[in-house]
């Protein structure tokens, strides 16, 4: 059978819930992100889309394109996605957050960790209601 991953010379991670491929990097305007396709293991339809936020920004201990970013780059990403999806449906934080968007069918989830030295923030892409199985 083809692998795909093996063929991009990429090292899938399996998990319960699918496949992982990290396939590549994305940019839209000043945010930059890895992608990471996440797919059905019997079917192959995509069943989610994870990106994680990357920095533009030199500062000491971090690289532009580190996953570390500053509460500023955080508070630009959040504002990015309220003008695509309005306010979000719900926020622990003020900086996490959940929108639900039923033109797309989809859940989007910002989700920040503290590690030193900075934040880590990934958006993510989900089915709202069950389309086939779940996929997207």
């Amino acid at each position: 059978m083809f692998d795909a991953a093996e063929a991009a010379g990429l090292s899938p991670e399996r998990g319960n819930d699918g496949v992982s491929l990290s396939l590549t990097g994305y940019a839209a305007g000043q945010l930059r992100f890895d992608v990471i396709f996440v797919f059905a293991p019997n079917s192959g339809g995509l069943m989610r889309i994870s990106l994680d936020y990357r920095t533009n920004q030199r500062r000491l201990g971090v690289e532009p394109g580190a996953h570390f970013v500053t509460i500023g780059e955080v508070r630009l990403l959040r504002e990015a996605l309220i003008s695509k999806y309005s306010e979000p449906a719900s926020s622990r934080s003020g900086i996490d957050g959940i929108w639900k968007d039923e033109p797309g069918n989809n859940v989007i989830s910002l989700i920040c960790v503290a590690l030193a030295p900075g934040l880590h923030c990934r958006v993510e892409y989900k089915p709202l209601r069950s389309r086939e199985a779940g996929e997207l």
